[in-house]
C-alpha cells in the first residue's frame, strides 16, 4: 500500500473516531443509522459515560447489645485492582446482600446477633482524591440481617 493510502486510512479512522467521540459523549446508544453497534466505539461507556458518583459499604453489627462497626476489609481481604471485592456495586442486589450478611455473621470473631449493611454514596468532585465518604455522604439500610437466620443461595450463586 502507498503511503499516501496509509496516511488516508489513519485520516479517516481519527475522523470517525473523533465523530464517535462528538456524537456519543454522555449518551448510551449508537444512532439507528449505525447497523453494527459493535464497533461503534461511542457506545463503549467506560470512554464515553462521564460517572461523578461513587459509593461504598459499611457495616454494623449487634454484639451483646452494643452496635460496634464492622471492619469489612479485615473480613474479605480479597483485593481487585479496583478496590476491595465488597465494595462491588453488584453487592446491592438482595441475594448478594443477603450472602455478604451471612458471611459477616460467619467471620466476624465476636459471633454478632445481628448485622446490618449500609450504602454509602456521594458525588464526587472531579480532580480530588477521596479516600474515605465525606461527611456530605448519604447513607441508606440495604440490609438488616439475623445472624440466626438460614442462607439460601439463589440459583447464580451455587
Amino acid at each position: 500500500m502507498p503511503r499516501t493510502g496509509k496516511i488516508a486510512g489513519l485520516v479517516a479512522l481519527a475522523a470517525y473516531l473523533g465523530f464517535c467521540a462528538l456524537h456519543t459523549l454522555g449518551r448510551r446508544t449508537a444512532p439507528e443509522w449505525i447497523p453494527a453497534r459493535a464497533l461503534w466505539f461511542g457506545s463503549w461507556e467506560m470512554f464515553t459515560l462521564k460517572d461523578d458518583s461513587a459509593h461504598a459499604f459499611e457495616a454494623r453489627a449487634r454484639v451483646d447489645g452494643a452496635v460496634v462497626p464492622v471492619d469489612l476489609e479485615a473480613l474479605f481481604p480479597t483485593q481487585w485492582e479496583s478496590g476491595s471485592r465488597f465494595q462491588r456495586a453488584a453487592n446491592r442486589a438482595r441475594p448478594v446482600a443477603d450472602a455478604v450478611c451471612h458471611a459477616i455473621c460467619e467471620r466476624h470473631p465476636d459471633q454478632p446477633a445481628a448485622v446490618e449493611l449500609i450504602e454509602v454514596r456521594w458525588t464526587r468532585t472531579p480532580g480530588v482524591w477521596e479516600p474515605d465518604p465525606p461527611e456530605r455522604a448519604t447513607r441508606k439500610t440495604l440490609m438488616q440481617w439475623s445472624c440466626g437466620q438460614e442462607l439460601e443461595l439463589p440459583v447464580e450463586l451455587r
